[in-house]
């Protein structure tokens, strides 16, 4: 069955000419090929993550569109959204397009019965007989009644009919009586998901009105965005059709867009996770431009959550420095949601020629991280570590804050302070942050918590591995074989770095301990899927790293007189960059790399010296491995240098700014006095 599923739809939708005319073409019909196979097969597998391995581009694409796989449109109320909204609701600018309004007074008192009434609306026996009117009227009598003295949600039983006539007669209804039945979901009891009995049908049925409207251009730009917020007000904006397809309409001419329309439609980019993909974000992004000096701060922070919340980046550096310097001059009055959801885009967008004022940025709100919302305090440390610019007292306040609510903190939130700590190889000493979050952990009602979030778990667990810190319990959890295949699927193609690279911090660090572990089939796949090729010496290359590594190369070819006498390895599989090998004897001359360790495979294990002598290896520091104007190495990097030593190696660092714009001579002599010192 599911063959002759992907063969009809492969065949239909692969005859247009135009992907067969030019051969250019192929990687697009590649795509589309492994895109419908995905979709034809996803409905008969149980878990739609081993899907992913056949095309993991679309996976997320796959399960946010797909209801059947989704229990809610959304299982909390975000704090961020709520408050953005409220921004939108107290500005004259979107009062006809903000839904704020009570439905019972929308309504009036037309829709009042009595329970009398009531039953009879309930017992009607055949409701073809009605007209489109009356089964709206009977609907919205229903509603008001039951949300005023019945504790029932739509699924009940005795609302299938009354359901099912409203279905039957969407296609029938006009504008008005359309937005009411959307209005009258709110007063229902909500249920318990969205895949609920006679919800789903019923709200699935308003939406596809909802487009039929928008395709055939009934509705303007502000009627869009009202019908939007109605969805956004059910909780429901990241499954409606319509609120996805909404945003190609209000996109067709994004110049068009008045100042409260643009803001608006990112609000709902933001909470729906998602842009449509005909939508030019530059084009948006240039509009915003010309719209700052128009805009509160509040509606600026809007701008960028519907930014970051897409990925979508922002290239403008002059549209972001006008976002810097409006939140530099309002940064004693800014709230701290606001803040936060600017601070997520410079971070995510963030280029070497806003460090500047970046720095500054921050250091107008360092005073108050103690104090702060740890959401707020947690990004603003996270914007200096864009730009590696250290700060160990913003560091030290954001850990005070950390401890003063670790109660409520969430896990994402220790996931990223860990980090942090990570980034900047730094614990404050008067603070004991690990063992707290270690002690957080532990209890129980985090338990909920860690099986939601499975993958920041991981992470968690890997940021705290990288300082030597274990939670055994947690570490046989997420290593075992049954968790694994729950969360990635059967094949290894999904399983994330972090877990990759725990499973080896546990083996040389952590060993004899009894864990689980990654079997070799996966650990192998993995490692191989997150390393980086090793450079051709004869090739131009087109990076930083691989110029560098290149010339190291070279020049550790000439100083210890061929070939012969290095190794283009990756000792540490789980670092993915690849390192210079080499070996002096006690007279401090150079030794040929024996037959053993030439021979040996990548990514098998480990790569431990096999004779006696002084092995170095030579390690290729990048920028993102030291602190801005600091030579001391951090994060994963400290990490490696520490590991090497564990297997046998003394560590030789090949810093960039050793090699970046230095003569070729300067550069030899440096490489050289670093492999023949005694230090």
């Amino acid at each position: 069955m599911i063959i002759n599923r992907f063969r009809f739809v492969r065949n239909f939708f692969f005859r247009s000419p135009y992907l067969f005319k030019y051969e250019e073409n192929h990687s697009i019909r590649s795509v589309l090929y492994r895109l419908c196979f995905t979709r034809c097969v996803k409905p008969n597998i149980k878990n739609v993550k081993a899907v992913s391995s056949v095309c993991s581009k679309f996976y997320s694409q796959v399960s946010l569109n797909s209801v059947e796989k989704t229990d809610g449109g959304k299982k909390f109320i975000e704090a961020e959204n709520t408050f953005f909204h409220n921004v939108l609701e107290v500005n004259e600018s979107y009062q006809n397009t903000i839904y704020k309004h009570n439905i019972k007074q929308l309504l009036g008192t037309d829709f009042n019965i009595d329970e009398e009434e009531f039953n009879n609306i309930i017992n009607i026996s055949d409701w073809s007989r009605l007209n489109t009117d009356d089964v709206v009227n009977n609907f919205l009598k229903v509603t008001v009644y039951s949300s005023e003295n019945l504790n029932l949600t739509l699924s009940n039983d005795m609302f299938n009919e009354l359901c099912l006539a409203l279905i039957k007669v969407s296609n029938n209804l006009n504008d008005k009586q359309l937005l009411r039945c959307i209005q009258a979901l709110k007063l229902w009891k909500p249920c318990d998901s969205v895949k609920s009995k006679n919800f789903l049908n019923l709200w699935k049925a308003l939406d596809e009105m909802c487009n039929l409207c928008l395709v055939k251009g009934l509705w303007n730009h502000d009627t869009c965005l009202y019908v939007m917020d109605l969805w956004y007000a059910l909780y429901l904006t990241r499954l409606s059709k319509f609120v996805y397809l909404g945003q190609k309409r209000l996109t067709r001419r994004v110049k068009s867009l008045k100042k409260h329309q643009l803001i608006q439609m990112l609000f709902y980019m933001n909470a729906s996770r998602k842009v449509y993909a005909g939508i030019n974000m530059f084009e948006v992004e240039t509009l915003l431009q010309k719209y700052i000096p128009e805009l509160s701060i509040d509606e600026i922070g809007i701008a960028a959550a519907g930014f970051f919340k897409t990925k979508s980046k922002m290239h403008s550096v002059s549209c972001m420095n006008l976002i810097i310097k409006r939140l530099i001059d309002e940064h004693n009055i800014c709230n701290d949601i606001t803040v936060t959801a600017i601070l997520k885009l410079i971070r995510y967008s963030c280029k070497f020629e806003l460090c500047g004022d970046v720095k500054l940025l921050i250091s107008l709100f360092i005073p108050r991280l103690e104090s702060a919302m740890l959401p707020f305090a947690l990004h603003a440390v996270l914007t200096l570590t864009t730009c590696s610019i250290p700060h160990e007292d913003a560091v030290d306040k954001l850990v005070t804050n950390f401890i003063s609510c670790s109660e409520t903190a969430r896990l994402k939130d220790m996931e990223r302070l860990a980090f942090i700590l990570v980034l900047y190889n730094y614990i404050p000493k008067s603070s004991p942050v690990l063992e707290v979050i270690l002690k957080e952990l532990d209890k129980p009602h985090r338990v909920e918590e860690i099986d939601f979030h499975k993958r920041c778990i991981v992470s968690l667990l890997c940021y705290l591995s990288l300082h030597q810190v274990y939670h055994e319990r947690l570490i046989a959890h997420v290593l075992d074989q049954n968790w694994i295949i729950a969360t990635y699927g059967k094949h290894p193609h999904p399983i994330s770095r972090h877990l990759m690279m725990l499973d080896w911090n546990v083996q040389l660090e952590y060993p004899n301990r009894n864990l689980p572990s990654l079997t070799k089939r996966q650990r192998d796949y993995v490692t191989k899927k997150f390393s980086f090729y090793i450079p051709d010496l004869d090739v131009k290359k087109t990076s930083i790293y691989a110029n560098h590594f290149v010339d190291t190369v070279k020049a550790t070819e000439k100083i210890l007189g061929g070939p012969e006498y290095y190794l283009l390895h990756y000792p540490l599989p789980h670092f993915g960059k690849s390192d210079i090998i080499c070996c002096l004897d006690n007279n401090n001359q150079p030794v040929a790399i024996p037959k053993e360790m030439r021979n040996t495979p990548y990514f098998e294990d480990v790569l431990k010296p096999t004779s006696p002598g002084k092995w170095l290896c030579l390690v290729i520091g990048g920028r993102g491995m030291y602190p801005f104007n600091q030579q001391t190495p951090v994060g994963e990097f400290a990490t490696k240098l520490r590991q090497l030593k564990i297997i046998g190696y003394k560590p030789v660092q090949i810093p960039y700014f050793r090699w970046l714009n230095v003569p070729e001579e300067t550069f030899l002599n440096f490489v050289k006095e670093q492999i023949f010192s005694d230090s």
